[in-house]
């Protein structure tokens, strides 16, 4: 890579594309004329080129930048109307060079511009390799400074350290407690992993066990690497394979043993082959015909193919009518008739399963889709959104109105219209103040319950609550679900982050629009009692189902932009990468690969593409344990797909069936007919037709209700959990009332704008949070203003605050926060850290016991002690969580903050220190306080050693009542200060980590 070329050729392309467009414009008629006498004359191909081109290269040239001349739609107009794009489709004597025909210059202007786009892309491939070399060592540099560490890296870190071969101290000491290592499922490893353990069990004495089925390496977007397998394979000193099946029946295990073994390589490489198997089990009712061919058959379409998309609508069309037809049919499965969930449909794809689904609804067939699409992605809970939106803004209008509009309420346009025109939205915007309210008291998820099992805003039909009104939707029982999953996730954020409603909605639209995904936030499934499942094949792997249908499994991967292959040169099977280039991208094939490697390179990736269909496709075919459906047809852009291969390979050369073959829809049906006949009956092949849906009602869904339920004696044990100091200070009395009255609205008196008059709640209180996380705490008047009006904009509080709240901020940041003590101002950035999130392991904790440390500790008063008595939880293990609002160092000593907006009084004497206790006594904030006292007291004892003292290296703890705080009057005011014992933290500390004090 060469920036100075790069910049060098950026600068030729700017002054030809300039040229380019004036020659253009200025000459348009005349290359317009001697484009279309080329067309007259047959000089081109009449396929490739026409009059309306020249329209399209038209748009080209008014939108050619630098920008888009690399873009594929624009450089491919560009390449065609280049002058060799030109010569490369001349036809007929001009072909031959028997005739010539003069092209205009723009022409050649267009192919000198061509040329130096291709020595740009050049020069950004090789950005691209050092970008991946630079960004590996920017990672080792980022990794080791924020010591962060992947599994990646353990595996490389452990590859390294065995770097001495078998007699590396790593290898002895693994050896010294293992004589021998048994690997399952060894096919969805990688080569660094195979390293690993034969370099550490390649020695006399020592046994490797390597068990695994290539023909299930499907993993290979995770990493995974069939070809570590093949090579431990190779070296295998003893080789055993597993020929008897306690899955598939006889007939099925026949049908799958005559597909996979009537071609020489069913799997592409010779070195996986396939290996009959001998089924365990019993036939079953299905009889004979264990695995169905459906071939679409179209009377109306002749010998044409059909699309991809209107095949899959058959098919699942088809999918549908079996279903009913087998369910309702005389199957007995196990002494049972066969029900719903005996059913499987397999698919490679999320859209394909949302598809069959669909149609299943249609029918009225129940269903259920294994996914691993994120919640917050689904409809439900974006119209839960616009309903969270309204609760915590009930006075805005249009929120209330685009909340009403959502299915979970269900009102018209025009219902709106007259509830606006009849004064009723006052009563809604009041409803969903009582929400808030709730919300806000006892937390999202008493509130969301509340919301759901309500009638006081849904449109009334049949005493419909919320819940009610959303399961009379076809797949109502999904939404109810995806709605308390997002709940689940929500009220755990609440509980974890201390969030409260607008915290709590803002964090729900970062998640939606992020799509950040984790496992909690997949889909989970609606009741699956008695309904078809419909599962990805990559999730059905090792499992079973007494029926699958395997609709699509004619799917064609195509290369991805960079594309990965391997070397089988001397079975070491190497792993390259390579560009993928179109026909169009001739002239970059040729500079890149000079010795036209490019195309070997091409093939093995697509042999390689290949294999992992067959791979995906046979383990679709063998989850089934009674009869497997397999969908098929003439259909486009399935030349080389797997079933393409498994039906109708003639045991030619691979490279011929790479390159595509062109079958008619009866040379394929013959192909079938001859396989049902050979397989000895064990395969039927079915034509199948574009089937006409029943409608719901004609077609009636199956459910069978659960009986002789067994009644849980045994408590569940709770297990580890996350729990923080808003969890354990939970009070019993909060549970007492579950009644919230509608708030009335009533006229207060103007009051004196000041401190004690600026709203009180949480809204303010994350505003004020949110200045001193922000805020230079040596800034300047106007910079701090600024920040104070942003923050007052951001949570929608008047902006008339903002002069008071400038000087409430003034005032923390200059008062000392002690007599002869420095103040928050001389506090640099690089001493401080605002919102310090800290996890620390808890081995058992209750209540009780923390209660009775506390008592007996002379520091803490009577208030604290009574205010203790309330405390009451269940026992805990697992991790202590939270957030710390400031950490700060001063002389070697580290120092807690925490922000407090309370309302204690409307003058400056309610926040004198001597008052400040009651406050720290009724909100527990001293157990608060002593949590965090042992976070950062046990994060010191892990960074400072030995060297860490507690009385010298912890200072204490701020609590600073930020409207009590006045400059001019000193540190008397709005500031606590405490710092716990060294004997009490230290006893907390041990009975936090289990041990006996």
């Amino acid at each position: 890579f060469e920036p100075g070329r790069l910049q060098q050729e950026v600068d030729t392309l700017t002054k030809q594309i300039q040229t380019i467009r004036e020659k253009f414009n200025n000459e348009f008629d005349s290359i317009k004329d001697n484009y279309y006498k080329a067309l007259a004359d047959g000089v081109l191909h009449s396929k490739s080129y026409n009059e309306d081109d020249i329209h399209t290269l038209q748009q080209t040239i008014q939108i050619l930048s630098v920008y888009s001349a690399l873009q594929d739609d624009i450089n491919k107009n560009l390449n065609k109307f280049s002058l060799s794009g030109l010569l490369s489709k001349l036809v007929g004597g001009y072909k031959k060079g028997d005739k010539h025909y003069t092209w205009h210059e723009f022409f050649t202007l267009l192919d000198e511009c061509r040329n130096t786009i291709i020595h740009i892309k050049i020069q950004i491939i090789a950005a691209y390799r050092e970008f991946i070399w630079y960004s590996e060592a920017q990672y080792l540099r980022y990794r080791d400074r924020w010591n962060i560490i992947s599994f990646r890296d353990i595996l490389k870190d452990m590859h390294r350290a065995l770097s001495r071969g078998t007699d590396s101290r790593l290898a002895i000491r693994v050896r010294e407690r293992f004589k021998a290592a048994l690997i399952d499922e060894f096919q969805d490893t990688d080569p660094l992993q195979y390293s690993i353990f034969t370099t550490i069990f390649k020695k006399k004495g020592y046994t490797l066990y390597i068990i695994g089925d290539p023909k299930q390496a499907i993993y290979s977007f995770r990493g995974a690497d069939v070809f570590a397998y093949i090579k431990a394979r190779a070296s295998a000193d003893n080789i055993y394979t597993l020929t008897k099946s306690f899955r598939s029946t006889p007939a099925l295990s026949l049908a799958i043993n005559y597909i996979f073994s009537r071609i020489n390589n069913p799997f592409v490489f010779k070195e996986i082959q396939y290996h009959p198997v001998e089924s365990q089990i019993q036939d079953s009712c299905f009889g004979k015909d264990a695995l169905e061919i459906w071939f679409i058959k179209q009377d109306d379409i002749n010998d044409k193919s059909i699309s991809v998309g209107l095949a899959r609508k058959i098919i699942a069309r088809n999918i549908a009518r079996e279903i009913q037809n087998i369910v309702n049919g005389s199957y007995v499965i196990n002494g049972k008739a066969l029900q719903y969930s005996d059913i499987a449909i397999l698919v490679r794809k999320h859209h394909e399963a949302e598809l069959v689904q669909d149609v299943l609804r249609q029918c009225g067939i129940n269903s259920v889709l294994y996914s691993r699409q994120s919640v917050f992605t689904t409809p439900e809970v974006w119209e839960l959104l616009h309903v969270l939106e309204a609760i915590i803004n009930p006075s805005s209008t249009s929120a209330v109105k685009r909340a009403l509009a959502t299915s979970l309420f269900g009102y018209s346009g025009n219902d709106i219209i007259q509830m606006e025109q009849q004064g009723s939205l006052d009563t809604i915007k009041m409803q969903c103040a009582a929400y808030l309210d709730v919300w806000k008291l006892k937390g999202f998820i008493v509130m969301l319950q509340r919301l759901l099992h309500d009638d006081a805003i849904v449109k009334k039909k049949n005493d419909d609550t919320v819940a009610k009104r959303l399961l009379q939707y076809n797949d109502g029982e999904g939404v109810i679900t995806n709605i308390l999953h997002c709940a689940e996730i929500l009220a755990d954020t609440e509980r974890q982050k201390k969030l409260d409603p607008v915290a709590l909605v803002e964090w729900l639209k970062k998640a939606m629009y992020v799509e950040a995904q984790s496992q909690e936030q997949e889909l989970r499934l609606e009741s699956d009692a008695n309904a078809v499942k419909i599962v990805t094949i990559h999730a059905s792997k090792g499992l079973e189902y007494p029926v699958v249908f395997c609709p699509y499994l004619f799917d064609v991967s195509s290369l991805d932009e960079i594309f990965v292959f391997h070397d089988s040169a001397d079975n070491n099977y190497k792993t390259h990468v390579s560009f993928n280039f179109s026909e169009n991208n001739a002239e970059e094939k040729a500079l890149l690969f000079p010795d036209n490697d490019y195309k070997a390179f091409e093939f093995t990736a697509k042999c390689e593409l290949l294999a992992e269909s067959l791979r995906i496709a046979y383990v679709a075919i063998t989850r089934a344990k009674f009869r497997c459906y397999i969908g098929w047809g003439n259909i486009n852009r399935t030349k080389t797909s797997a079933l393409r291969y498994l039906f109708h390979y003639n045991n030619g050369t691979i490279e011929h069936f790479i390159n595509g073959i062109n079958r008619s829809t009866d040379e394929l049906l013959k192909d079938l007919k001859l396989i049902e006949h050979e397989s000895g009956g064990v395969i039927s092949v079915k034509p199948i037709h574009d089937e006409i849906l029943l409608s719901q009602e004609t077609i009636q869904p199956i459910y069978h209700q659960p009986q002789h339920i067994k009644k849980l004696e045994k408590p569940v044990e709770p297990g580890w959990q996350l729990t923080s100091y808003t969890s354990l200070s939970y009070r019993r009395e909060d549970e007492k009332s579950d009644e919230v009255q509608i708030p009335v609205i009533i006229k207060e008196e103007v009051k004196e704008q000041s401190i004690f008059t600026f709203p009180a709640g949480s809204i303010p209180g994350l505003c004020i949070h949110k200045i001193f996380e922000t805020i230079d705490f040596d800034a300047d008047t106007n910079t701090i203003s600024q920040a104070v009006s942003d923050a007052l904009k951001r949570y929608n509080i008047n902006s008339v605050w903002a002069d008071i709240v400038t000087t409430m901020v003034h005032n923390v940041l200059k008062v000392p926060l002690q007599s002869n003590f420095v103040s928050l101002s001389s506090i640099h950035a690089n001493k401080r850290r605002h919102e310090l999130e800290f996890y620390y392991p808890v081995e058992k904790l209750d209540s009780k016991r923390l209660v009775q440390l506390f008592n007996e500790h002379s520091l803490f008063t009577m208030k604290y002690a009574s205010a203790l008595e309330e405390l009451s939880f269940a026992d805990i293990s697992g991790f202590m969580h939270g957030y710390i609002d400031m950490v700060f160092e001063h002389d070697n000593a580290y120092y807690i903050v925490d922000w407090k907006s309370n309302l204690l009084g409307t003058s400056l004497k309610d926040y004198h220190r001597s008052l400040l206790q009651d406050a720290i006594a009724s909100h527990l904030y001293f157990l608060q306080y002593t949590i965090y006292t042992v976070a950062i007291h046990r994060y010191l004892q892990l960074m400072l050693g030995k060297t860490y003292s507690y009385e010298k290296n912890f200072g204490g703890v701020f609590y600073i009542f930020v409207r009590g705080v006045d400059a001019s009057r000193g540190c008397e005011y709005g500031i606590f200060y405490d710092k716990p014992d060294a004997v009490l933290i230290s006893k907390l500390d041990k009975l936090l980590g289990g041990i006996t004090i």
